[in-house]
């Protein structure tokens, strides 16, 4: 008969724990309700309270998985980057800048259309930047970073004047490319979205008239 007294020691489950694929499913349910919230709400309205009032987990489930509001935050724009790159790669395969605007115009919003809480997230991350922790992957950061390169890079290819103001142009096409965000993340109308974004394609190519010349 074993002794029970010479057994090593196991830690038992504590309250909340939960463990294996248990974990994995709570830890992606916690996230898929805060983006929810900080889409809806903004970041700076979020409490572990109101977490875990609306994801039905307790607040010692949420802090194991997850050591602050901030650590969620980062959690999930490290997820929403990888938005922005998936369409600044796509756009980067073109070679004008009008079609570099359209795939990423056209990307964006088929995003929005399969996950509407994601681009959500995005631009509620934009319109609350001043009041939101600084993301470690920010999005934002890597949209501009690929305008300046593609609006240089139209400069020497001759697509646009040699002293159009790089800053100016990046500002202008930044501001579009999250107009169009905003509609994508907060628009149930998905038709009306699909024909926005082929409009806003046919603009950036061809003008307002949308027509070729």
């Amino acid at each position: 008969m074993v002794n029970a007294g010479t057994l090593p020691r196991t830690e038992g489950r504590r309250p909340g724990r939960p463990v294996g694929s248990d974990a994995a499913r709570t830890r992606t349910e916690i996230l898929h309700v805060a983006r929810r919230m900080i889409a809806e709400r903004g970041y700076p309205a979020m409490t572990f309270q109101g977490l875990a009032t609306e994801s039905g987990f307790s607040r010692t489930t949420l802090h194991y998985h997850f050591s602050s509001l901030d650590a969620i935050y980062q959690t999930l724009m490290t997820e929403a980057s990888t938005v922005a790159l998936r369409c600044i790669a796509l756009a980067s395969l073109e070679s004008t800048l009008p079609d570099q605007l359209t795939a990423y115009v056209t990307e964006f919003g088929r995003t929005g259309l399969n996950d509407r809480a994601m681009v959500a997230l995005l631009v509620s991350s934009r319109l609350t930047s001043s009041r939101t922790p600084a993301p470690t992957d920010d999005p934002g950061r890597e949209v501009r970073a690929f305008l300046t390169r593609a609006v240089t890079d139209a400069i020497d290819r001759g697509e646009l004047s040699s002293d159009a103001e790089v800053t100016i142009m990046v500002d202008l096409l930044y501001a579009i490319l999250w107009g169009i965000g905003f509609y994508a993340g907060f628009t149930d109308d998905a038709d009306h979205l699909e024909s926005i974004t082929r409009q806003m394609g046919n603009v950036l190519r061809f003008g307002l008239s949308g027509r070729h010349s």
